[in-house]
């Protein structure tokens, strides 16, 4: 006999979650099955439909309709967006070679890639490939997939994987690993479809419990912003020169909705601050910035300022399609799909990478120094200087000397690759990078170390030091209990945090007003400390973020977390004064909220549409809908009962899912 326990969906010994089941044929081969003996573990599978567009890199993976003439009924009880999430950047494609890094995020209520909970497991976190993958439009060739050690796919005993060795906290996204395919120039995508499988926590409820996670957050000098998971803009902090984006210049202590632009409502992706003017990404591609103009960092062909939100005016010539932005001090630079960046406002000590030292009010590109040998994928901006990725994870750095990793003290009005770090030969190879609102800038690499570069004032770089600048990257001391792997950097204006691969949050440098989290007790730290618990009780994180006297934080409850200066409310709490531990920001006084309620086993589902439409809260990979609030998941397929040790409880789910955006 099946039955839900209300929301949860309970497992015993040796069970598998099959959080998505797509199209699955008799011949195909499945996950391998670690729980096959009495007493093995219980583990989440989560088998997952992809398409791969291989001009722009996005990888969409979606819930597929049962294939009847298999024979197979599939138990669905989520898709993608829900219980996991697959996330592709850094593409590239070369020689009919394209490649992505991809990462997992967490979307469970539960570790992943563990057993206790505490340590991770061996197997880690994998996503195995099942059967061919399938080019687009037919007969353009065969795409094969390379496994991490080079060899081509093959399907059944020889079956392909790749591992990713890390606990997810809820919420949490892994380290990248680099998927390979031969792909044939006349492929324009291709599907495939994946396992992914990892070990949980025995004896627990897994539920889908992240709901209306907000995809970004920027912290600034004077104010704060954040896109919600419904693509809504919210900022708040000081009002001036309208750099809120809400059409007037009032102060906000709360989360206030940005204005449309005079071109309607719009979807927003990501948003980034400067010192007084904001900039923000649609899921269209198009960039938006308002605040304080003086040069041309608005990018809208004036040096007037805006108080809503006014389209970025497209460079000479093209209409680029971004994928990153980035609100600099004084100027702003974006990256378009096609790897070409782009940069406008102040030309100071070559912030904007042109060549040139002259202001620019519309994008211009960004000198390649390479001839096209150079593409990007993301960038940052700070004072009078810039740093992007490329495609190979290189670093390079354009404008202000000293701030550039490059080695020397001269500034670059050109992008230059940072150097490998002293008594390295080697650069570095970097997942992210972040650089501070005034001039300094920490990289997170491959295998998890954070290392600095730029000014260090009060131990900002954490290499133990408070007045050493280093020209080049310098890696970030170990806490003072032990060694750590990190998955996320955050770099503020005289400080640096970072996450853990146990969601921990880690803070070093300057702790004027509370900033690093760990009360008032020091004025610098000079190597990373843990950040303390809220009021409310030990927390854990998924991404942070610095603002000039202030940090911010998302946790995997699904909230954000401010602390340091409040300054014209800029903690988002409601006006409460300067903060030394986290305190969570709150919802609009009017509107939709923008955080959900914490979901709590037992109690129902909370969906809360912050879309404010009425009866539609599912997703295109969860079917759902509107009868009474209750829909019922019935058949387990025979099939997977054979091949699988599934022990699965299926009842009535009350409510629906809402699933954050990637």
């Amino acid at each position: 006999m099946t039955k839900w326990h209300n929301i949860g969906l309970s497992v015993i010994s040796a069970a598998v979650i099959v959080a998505q089941a797509g199209c699955i044929e008799h011949d195909a081969p499945l996950a391998p099955t670690p729980g096959e003996e009495p007493g093995g573990r219980e583990e989440l599978l989560a088998a997952l439909n992809c398409r791969m567009v291989v001009r722009s890199g996005e990888m969409s993976c979606s819930l597929a309709e049962p294939d009847p003439s298999a024979g197979v009924t599939p138990v669905v009880l989520g898709g993608q967006g829900t219980y996991v999430f697959l996330e592709a950047s850094n593409v590239a494609y070369e020689g009919e070679v394209f490649r992505a890094d991809v990462t997992v995020r967490n979307l469970i209520n539960h570790p992943l890639g563990t057993e206790d909970g505490l340590n991770v497991h061996p197997d880690g976190i994998r996503v195995f490939f099942t059967g061919e993958p399938v080019a687009l439009p037919a007969g353009a060739g065969q795409v094969t997939l390379e496994n991490e050690d080079g060899t081509a796919m093959f399907i059944g005993s020889d079956q392909p994987y790749f591992q990713y060795r890390q606990l997810l906290t809820p919420g949490q996204t892994s380290l990248p690993r680099t998927w390979r395919w031969h792909v044939p120039a006349g492929v324009e995508s291709f599907t495939f479809g994946a396992y992914v499988a990892a070990p949980v926590v025995s004896g627990k409820e897994i539920t889908p419990g992240l709901h209306f996670v907000p995809t970004t957050i920027s912290v600034g000098q004077h104010h704060s912003c954040l896109v919600s998971s419904a693509g809504k803009l919210y900022c708040w902090g000081l009002g001036t020169n309208g750099i809120l984006g809400d059409g007037s210049t009032s102060d906000r202590n709360k989360p206030y909705p940005v204005a449309d632009p005079d071109d309607g409502p719009v979807e927003y992706v990501s948003v980034s601050i400067g010192y007084h003017h904001t900039c923000a990404l649609s899921s269209e591609g198009k960039a938006y910035c308002w605040g304080v103009n003086e040069s041309g960092q608005l990018g809208n062909g004036s040096t007037f300022p805006t108080s809503t939100p006014d389209a970025v005016s497209d460079p000479q010539g093209e209409s680029p399609r971004y994928v990153s932005i980035a609100a600099g001090l004084f100027h702003t630079c974006a990256v378009a799909e096609t790897g070409k960046a782009y940069c406008w406002g102040s030309a100071a000590h070559g912030a904007l990478g042109d060549g040139g030292t002259t202001d620019r009010t519309v994008p211009v590109p960004v000198v390649d120094t390479m001839d096209g040998g150079v593409q990007f994928t993301s960038v940052v901006a700070g004072q009078d200087f810039t740093c992007a990725l490329t495609t190979g994870r290189r670093a390079y750095c354009w404008g202000h000397a000293g701030r550039l990793g490059t080695g020397d003290s001269v500034s670059r009005t050109i992008p230059a690759p940072v150097a490998p770090p002293k008594g390295e030969s080697e650069p570095l190879e970097f997942v992210s990078i972040s650089a501070s609102v005034s001039s300094h800038t920490c990289g997170l690499t491959v295998d998890g170390t954070i290392y600095c570069w730029g000014e260090n004032h009060l131990g900002a770089l954490g290499d133990g030091t408070f007045q050493n600048n280093s020209l080049v990257p310098t890696r970030v001391l170990d806490p003072s209990d032990g060694p750590v792997r990190y998955t996320y950097v955050g770099v503020g204006g005289q400080h640096s945090c970072a996450i853990s691969e146990t969601g921990k949050a880690y803070c070093w440098g300057r702790n004027t007003d509370g900033r690093l989290g760990v009360g008032y007790a020091g004025l610098f730290e000079l190597t990373p400390v843990e950040v303390a618990d809220a009021e409310s009780g030990p927390l854990t994180f998924t991404s942070i973020v610095g603002g000039s006297a202030q940090t911010c934080a998302w946790s995997t409850n699904g909230k954000a977390y401010c602390w340091g200066a409040d300054t014209n409310g800029n903690l988002g709490a409601g006006g409460i004064g300067d903060q030394p531990y986290p305190v969570p920001v709150a919802n609009p006084e009017d509107g939709p909220p923008i955080f959900a309620a914490s979901f709590l086993p037992g109690e129902g589902w909370i969906c809360g549409d912050v879309r404010g439409a009425s009866g539609s809260c599912g997703t295109s990979g969860a079917p759902a809908r509107v009868d009474g609030g209750r829909r019922e998941d019935t058949l387990i397929a025979q099939d997977l009962l054979r091949r699988l040790p599934l022990l699965a409880y299926l009842g009535e789910r009350a409510g629906h899912t809402q699933s954050p955006r990637g």
